[in-house]
């Protein structure tokens, strides 16, 4: 794990609104929709466009996709019964998505045992931050980087010490 192998930031620019840099360089903006006005969460990567949808049938209650520009499914995560966290397939490899609040939320992607990317709530600044921690390899693709932003940008001091 590194921190520092590639310099991950999500800068705010308004009201739910965020951009992804890498080193420096802008890669993507992410656009956090209205639940109540019925307004999707978009994002654009490298000037693709996705946006967010939750299942909310009964059996499906809580699992998440990520379409395309076209509406089809990119990635599909499956909610694991009695828990937070997810199983999903992506490129062919089985991930899963795993959930942690000790002492404060903590997002990561695991394939296998391994750590591919982590995002954890820091608040040692007096502020809510992000803590980073990514596999080399994890470098070359941001739906991760997106969908684990989904999870945790935005969020208020109160949300997350709850």
């Amino acid at each position: 794990m590194n921190d520092l192998f590639m310099e991950r930031q999500w800068n705010q620019t308004g009201e739910g609104k965020f951009v992804f840099l890498m080193n420096g360089e802008e890669i993507g903006t992410y656009q956090r929709g209205d639940d109540w006005k019925k307004e999707p969460t978009t994002f654009n990567i490298l000037q693709n466009e996705y946006n967010i949808e939750y299942s909310s049938g009964l059996f499906s209650r809580g699992n998440i996709k990520i379409l395309n520009e076209s509406g089809e499914p990119v990635l599909k995560l499956k909610s694991i019964p009695f828990s937070l966290n997810f199983n999903f397939e992506y490129q062919n490899r089985q991930f899963k998505l795993v959930f942690k609040d000790a002492p404060l939320w903590q997002w990561s992607i695991m394939e296998k045992d391994n750590l591919v990317l982590s995002y954890k709530t820091d608040l040692s600044k007096g502020t809510t931050g992000l803590s980073i921690q990514s596999r080399e390899d994890a470098d070359s693709d941001y739906l991760f980087d997106f969908l684990l932003g989904h999870l945790i940008l935005g969020k208020e001091k109160k949300d997350v010490m709850e």
